[in-house]
């Protein structure tokens, strides 16, 4: 996406990928890529490991949220080194099996987020299916105060919202 801006990408699923998300803004107008959401996404299983490849990155995107997204097997950050243009990516209440990370030109502010999930969080991942455990201490876990009022299968998050894609 060229010059993209106040874009939302909410509830989708990405298994077995190269690239799960990437943004990138080749110019150092800061205004052509700013204000994306992204929010209870799944992101598994990519084909690509190490670094950036194999989740997903915003380049030089302005105001990004991500929040409430489930992201295993995954490795995502932020920034390019281009100094193009700063990265700005809000990173809370996901459910990762690695921290988000931040490369060059990025300002990453991250709070609420498992980053060591094991399968014991979720229903069964082993056949994709990430729907929160009964035991998994990502369930009322995550801050409030974010927007995000539905979880991936459109159910309302509580008082007490769960980390990851699915409220339990």
């Amino acid at each position: 996406l060229h010059n993209a801006r106040r874009i939302t990408i909410d509830r989708n699923t990405c298994f077995h990928f190269n690239e799960g998300l990437i943004t990138s803004n080749s110019t150092a107008d800061a205004t052509r890529m700013t204000d994306w959401t992204v929010t209870n996404n799944i992101f598994a299983h990519p084909r690509l490991s190490g670094g950036s490849a194999g989740g997903g990155g915003f380049g030089q995107t302005v105001n990004v949220l991500f929040y409430h997204n489930t992201a295993w097997d995954a490795v995502f950050g932020c920034g390019r080194g281009e100094m193009k243009t700063q990265a700005t990516v809000t990173v809370k209440n996901n459910l990762m099996d690695s921290a988000f990370t931040s490369q060059f030109d990025c300002t990453l502010t991250q709070s609420n987020n498992k980053t060591t999930s094991t399968s014991a969080d979720f229903a069964a991942s082993a056949s994709d299916d990430f729907h929160l455990a009964a035991a998994s201490s990502a369930i009322d876990a995550g801050a409030t105060g974010l927007g995000v009022i539905v979880d991936r299968a459109n159910t309302a998050r509580d008082a007490l919202p769960d980390q990851g894609a699915y409220e339990f």
